[in-house]
């Protein structure tokens, strides 16, 4: 099949080969007429040419995927690892014990018989330690920490001690041969809340050794404030840090019976319960 032919020298034919004549870039000028198409082949442009230059491969579009190696540490050098630091880890431990130590305990909260009651467990160890300090006089009673009746309720603490009366079991009774009676102290301190709760104290307390094997409270002493013998100063809002005023029991067990019956593995349990207001 022939294609379309344009006379020779016609005006057509004259414009068409003076556009191809004028471009710098094209080596070889097609035939004009013709209906096939020409690779044209296309010189170098130069640094200055407005044109792009050409290659005359073909490209894909997507780019080629490469493996990145391993990172490999230096010898000498520990990998240090972002998720964990000791020096840190340290510090927060450190400020969480401390924060503990200035929190004061609270007491457990539990309903017995309808009547809420707060209860608190002191813990001595090295009881043994501690008990010969109050016998050289060392110190003149234990004290446990101050601790809560609930997280808006009254302070209080406990305290243990050593005291010495004759033995009666003889007419006559020296030093060496007195007995060693252990007494045991309930006292109110200021609070935080002491401006919100009830005064005087009116609360039932009572005082609870525990068996070291058997883990009973078969000793208790209760503290009736309606019906107590202690100054009425012990029940009142405490006016100073530090009250001086308790109320207890001088000899709830002699020596000897608390170190056979309540101590064991040289630590010795107290428990403390207190009914609380239920409205």
């Amino acid at each position: 099949m022939s294609g379309f032919q344009l006379k020779p020298n016609s005006f057509a034919e004259r414009v068409g080969r003076t556009l191809f004549e004028s471009n710098p870039y094209i080596s070889e000028i097609p035939p004009i007429g013709s209906h096939s198409f020409v690779q044209e082949e296309r010189k170098e442009l130069p640094q200055s040419s407005p044109y792009t230059k050409i290659s005359g491969k073909s490209r894909p579009y997507t780019e080629e995927a490469s493996e990145v190696p391993p990172h490999v540490p230096r010898e000498g050098i520990k990998p240090k690892s972002p998720s964990y630091n000791e020096d840190e880890a340290s510090v927060r431990f450190a400020i969480t014990v401390f924060l503990q130590e200035l929190t004061p305990p609270v007491a457990s909260l539990r309903l017995e018989a309808g009547v809420l009651v707060a209860k608190y467990s002191w813990t001595i160890p090295s009881v043994t330690v501690n008990l010969e300090l109050l016998q050289s006089l060392e110190k003149n009673r234990l004290e446990s920490p101050v601790f809560y009746t609930e997280n808006q309720g009254y302070a209080m603490r406990l305290a243990l001690s050593l005291t010495r009366r004759p033995d009666h079991r003889n007419s006559v009774s020296t030093i060496s041969e007195e007995e060693q009676m252990v007494g045991l102290y309930w006292t109110l301190h200021a609070g935080l809340h002491d401006h919100v709760l009830r005064w005087p104290f009116s609360s039932t307390v009572t005082l609870s050794l525990i068996e070291g094997r058997s883990g009973h409270a078969s000793l208790q002493k209760v503290i009736d404030p309606r019906r107590s013998k202690c100054p009425r100063e012990a029940f009142e809002r405490p006016s100073h840090p530090h009250n001086e005023h308790s109320c207890g029991f001088a000899a709830v067990v002699n020596l000897a019976t608390l170190m056979s019956t309540y101590i064991h593995n040289d630590v010795l349990h107290i428990k403390v319960s207190i009914t609380l207001p239920y409205d």
